[in-house]
């Protein structure tokens, strides 16, 4: 008997392992035809992207043309000379992609023939705004024959594009078949090996299971004596460690540990609580009623209420309280669980209490700092609001003497230095108005005052002003306003007028050659400001 079930499991693993070694060498050339499928497919989406990012890179190249010949911007240029380079060298990973293919060398031919004419058309329209102005690459752009071409390029790419997606299809339905077929030989060589080898188990352990069956209830007594000791003198070395090293953790971090029987009233303390209590032992009587009475009487009510709503489960009891101490006040951070019965009625309180006096103490100080601070900033801005007015209003007198004095009839020498004057004043009362503004920020009060002005009349008469530091500085400040800018806005014509200044005050302090054009027109019903330094 014990022969034949030898023989017999010997058979079955035999035939387990000559099931493996099919499935190995099946699935070994199964992946080399999926390899050889994915291979293929991955080619024809390097192909597809290469005939996307060709097309993109000829429509960035159209795009930066149009864009210089529109605004003479050189910034486009970038568009357009990245497109060019970008597109040639797309054009040659398609050649290198496709390889020697006669089926599309023909294609790729007629492309390059495309491209080139292309790309000769945009390099005229560049070189004719470049040097003849807009409107001789205007009359050449409108010719259409740009267009024409970019169309025929587009053709021939979707064309190539169509090409690849029906090889795409048959290749991924091909790569699909062989996968179908190879998971569904796996998984029936896998099926059968498991039945051999379960069959081949189940023999061998009903065998063993026979001879073991008398050995192993002698011994379960035994092995079942011997691990209850060892687990239970594994718990209680695990509850000494865990005790001392709760001991030690509440020790170092200086927290109490409590615990309050609330059936008999018995309130245990460590040695830790006493310490932070400020009493010995020997005078507390391990009652709640003596641990009440130490804490301060506006706390007591609040403290007691909280305690209640834990007892009830509705709330953790979580707080902090004052207690009166032979030292002085002490506040007490204060957190505990609730012990229930199988009848959910509270049976026992275990918590911890903190001194966090000192951090109190540390908050309360850094509140008083914040109060402090803030008012030294709400009097710096007062400071700043009563000063500039202050200021201002004699300089208002002087500007009007100054504007009397230009009534009077002043010589041409008087009227540069009283027209020198006058922009001067201007200056230190726009310095005033900054000053002003910077305390109504930081007060909050800084509010716009929106009235109908001249948008036209604000941009030129600051121009005008800004233009004397840059004939100063040997610089060209010229200006520029569409007529479609509408003539009355409404808005806030100072804070308008302090845009323009920084950003001409801007141009003017890091441009020292050369001339600044300041440009302002109308786009998409919003009016927009343009300064563009040289």
């Amino acid at each position: 008997m014990k022969l034949d079930i030898e023989r017999n499991i010997a058979i079955f693993f035999f035939l387990a392992l000559v099931m493996l070694a099919g499935v190995g060498i099946t699935s070994y050339y199964s992946t080399g035809r999926l390899l050889n499928d994915l291979a293929v497919v991955d080619k024809t989406i390097k192909v597809k992207d290469t005939l996307s990012s060709l097309l993109a890179d000829i429509a960035d190249a159209e795009t930066g043309k149009q864009g210089f010949v529109i605004t003479g911007d050189d910034t486009y240029l970038g568009y357009y000379t990245l497109g060019i380079s970008s597109a040639n060298r797309h054009y040659k990973d398609l050649c290198r992609l496709y390889g020697q293919n006669p089926a599309v060398e023909k294609e790729l031919e007629v492309l390059r023939l495309l491209m080139d004419r292309k790309l000769a058309e945009l390099k005229n329209a560049v070189a004719l705004r470049k040097n003849m102005g807009f409107e001789a690459a205007r009359d050449i752009v409108m010719t259409g024959a740009g267009k024409k071409t970019m169309d025929n390029i587009r053709k021939i790419l979707a064309s190539m594009g169509n090409r690849e997606d029906l090889l795409f299809q048959k290749r991924k339905a091909a790569a699909v078949s062989d996968v179908q077929k190879t998971i569904a030989f796996i998984v029936l060589a896998i099926v059968s090996g498991l039945l051999i080898m379960g069959l081949a188990f189940f023999f061998f352990f009903r065998a063993m299971a026979e001879r073991r069956s008398l050995i192993d209830e002698l011994n379960d007594t035994n092995t079942r004596l011997e691990q209850e000791s060892l687990m239970r003198k594994k718990k209680e070395k695990q509850v000494r460690d865990v005790s001392e090293r709760l001991k030690l953790a509440t020790f170092a971090a200086e927290i109490g540990v409590w615990d309050w029987d609330i059936s008999s009233g018995v309130l245990i303390w460590d040695r830790t609580m006493y310490a932070i209590y400020g009493i010995h032992p020997d005078r507390f009587t391990n009652t709640y009623d003596d641990w009440r009475q130490r804490i301060l009487p506006e706390d007591l009510g609040r403290v007691e209420d909280e305690i209640q709503t834990a007892l009830r489960g509705e709330k953790d009891f979580d707080t902090d309280f004052r207690v009166m101490t032979g030292d002085g006040l002490r506040v007490i951070k204060a957190c505990s669980l609730v012990q229930k019965n199988p009848e959910g009625g509270p049976v026992r309180m275990t918590g911890i209490n903190m001194d966090i006096t000192k951090q109190h103490e540390a908050e309360e100080k850094l509140k008083n700092a914040k109060k402090i601070a803030e008012a030294a900033s709400r009097a710096k801005s007062e400071f700043l609001a009563n000063m500039s007015h202050e200021i201002r209003t004699p300089l208002n007198g002087i500007m009007g003497m100054i504007e009397l004095l230009g009534n009077t009839g002043p010589t041409g020498r008087q009227k540069e230095f009283l027209d020198m004057a006058r922009h001067s004043a201007e200056s230190l009362l726009t310095v005033i108005n900054d000053i002003l503004d910077f305390s109504r920020i930081e007060a909050g009060r800084l509010e716009l005052d929106y009235q109908p002005f001249i948008m036209r009349d604000v941009v030129e008469n600051t121009a005008a002003t800004m233009g004397i530091e840059a004939f100063a500085k040997g610089l060209e400040l010229a200006v520029r306003i569409d007529p479609d800018v509408p003539q009355w806005v409404i808005g806030d014509s100072v804070r308008f007028r302090q845009v323009i200044v920084n950003l001409l005050g801007n141009a003017l302090k890091f441009t020292h050659r050369g001339e600044i054009y300041f440009s302002m027109w109308k786009l998409r019903m919003k009016t927009r400001l343009y300064l563009l330094e040289t």
